[in-house]
């Protein structure tokens, strides 16, 4: 099913609960750059960088617009993220890989350049991994939650 986009809910009560729900499709709009290197140990790295819309919020209020995005995966799972917005700012991240599967892969933030920043980030991509559909990312920064909401 190319172009399904997942919308996380998060419900925070003492710990926090994410709830996956398949909500809608989207067509492709945006151009990807796509890459995936398999190593000899069976891990595999992974390259992207794709543009796209997306938003950014901080205690559901909307903050800006995220126009394009870069994802990196070394063979030890360590991730990077990099969000970048309309005014050419950068917001980056770095996480531990939690999950892969053939159609995406699920992170564990641990580091920002956005203080205090924690919290899970959720790519999925199509099964020929040419294409991200979409990007969501939930957490808190400075005890404060906060989202990102991409898809190309």
């Amino acid at each position: 099913m190319k172009g399904l986009i997942q919308l996380m809910m998060i419900i925070a009560c003492g710990s926090w609960i994410v709830v996956e729900e398949n909500l809608a499709i989207a067509k492709p709009t945006y151009k990807s750059d796509f890459s995936i290197v398999q190593n000899l140990d069976n891990t595999a790295e992974l390259s992207v960088s794709q543009e796209g819309t997306g938003v950014y919020s901080l205690n559901n209020r909307f903050r800006g617009t995220i126009t394009s995005v870069s994802v990196k995966v070394n063979e030890n799972g360590e991730t990077e993220l990099i969000f970048r917005n309309n005014d050419q700012q950068l917001a980056r991240f770095k996480g531990q890989l939690i999950r892969r599967d053939p159609y995406g892969i699920r992170v564990n933030l641990t580091e920002s350049d956005i203080s205090d920043a924690s919290g899970v980030a959720n790519i999925q991509y199509s099964s020929d991994k040419s294409l991200i559909y979409s990007i969501f990312v939930a957490g808190t920064v400075k005890n404060q939650i906060f989202s990102i909401n991409f898809s190309r």
